[in-house]
């Protein structure tokens, strides 16, 4: 089940953040990127994009429905959500391409909410992007240099 875990407000702050705790998905996600060591490639992957853009829409949709937010509310992810410096990403409010300075919860005005999302039944819908990804992967990795069709067919069998 979905929960707000916390809430606060400052009331200096430009826009409201939608923090997400650690959850499955992320989990899932973060082994692939081990496993496939991202971080080590010498170009930007598209396969990384590409799986992270799935994630952040699976997320973004339970966040709405857990906020309960008019449909004209739209969730973002960034990477500077809470800090310029990149340290505290989240989710983002926006209506009309603007950052909501707060957000409604219970009648209650707040900028800061920390949510608990149980996306275990997402795992499944995550694992077939997964595929997805592998693949891209396989031909990034063939365009740039890092592999051959014999490394690709062979890790073709793999997610088969």
């Amino acid at each position: 089940m979905d929960t707000i875990s916390t809430k606060n407000i400052d009331y200096k702050d430009r826009k409201a953040v939608i923090y997400v705790e650690s959850n499955s998905i992320d989990k899932l996600i973060n082994k692939w990127f081990d496993e496939h060591e991202i971080h080590n490639l010498t170009f930007k992957s598209k396969a990384w994009s590409y799986i992270n853009k799935k994630r952040n829409a699976f997320i973004a949709e339970r966040i709405h429905k857990l906020l309960n937010l008019d449909p004209h509310y739209k969730i973002v992810f960034s990477h500077r959500a809470g800090c310029s410096c990149g340290c505290s990403p989240g989710f983002l409010i926006k209506q009309g391409g603007r950052n909501c300075r707060r957000v409604c919860i219970d009648g209650e005005q707040l900028s800061h909410v920390w949510v608990k999302l149980d996306t275990d039944n997402l795992i499944s819908a995550i694992e077939s992007h997964i595929i997805i990804a592998n693949k891209k992967l396989s031909k990034e990795l063939i365009a740039n240099g890092l592999s051959d069709e014999f490394h690709m067919i062979d890790s073709m069998q793999l997610m088969a």
